[in-house]
């Protein structure tokens, strides 16, 4: 199970590596693939397969998440996007990249900040504001030591 601080129930459930169907309408995740026995006997855990670094991860379903979310002005929808839950599924490893990420090109990383950390630093004058939006986040950033 991934865990990170904050995290709505509903992502939570995304997160959970034993859950086979999601609780958003219209999408599925895959159950877990059974594991053989270790051919080392019982005692012995198995290995776990090679992972890609996070910040490889995250670029990559950063990519896919731009690529597969439609023309929309819905975060909310935005935010159901797969590769989204999956970025979320990083945990709080996942701050630092999003942060840098919306210094770079500013986008909807907010719910995926505001899930990752329980935080919304953002002023009611700003909501709506992409750029403002983000600006917000970037200085909550610094005050938190997550980026320079």
């Amino acid at each position: 199970m991934v865990t990170a601080r904050c995290l709505p129930p509903f992502i939570q459930a995304l997160c959970d590596s034993n859950m086979a169907t999601s609780p958003i309408p219209g999408y599925k995740i895959a159950a877990p693939a059974s594991e053989a026995p270790s051919p080392a006997g019982p005692s012995e855990p198995p290995t776990p397969p090679a992972r890609q670094s996070d910040g490889d991860s995250f670029q990559a379903l950063a990519r896919e998440w731009k690529a597969t979310r439609g023309h929309t002005s819905s975060a909310a929808r935005m935010a159901k996007n797969p590769a989204y839950q999956k970025i979320i599924g990083l945990g709080e490893a996942a701050v630092p990249l999003i942060l840098a990420e919306l210094r770079k090109e500013p986008d909807h990383w907010f719910l995926a900040l505001h899930a990752l950390t329980g935080a919304d630093p953002v002023p009611p004058e700003s909501r709506g504001k992409v750029a403002d939006m983000a600006a917000a986040w970037l200085a909550w950033g610094k005050e938190r030591r997550y980026i320079k």
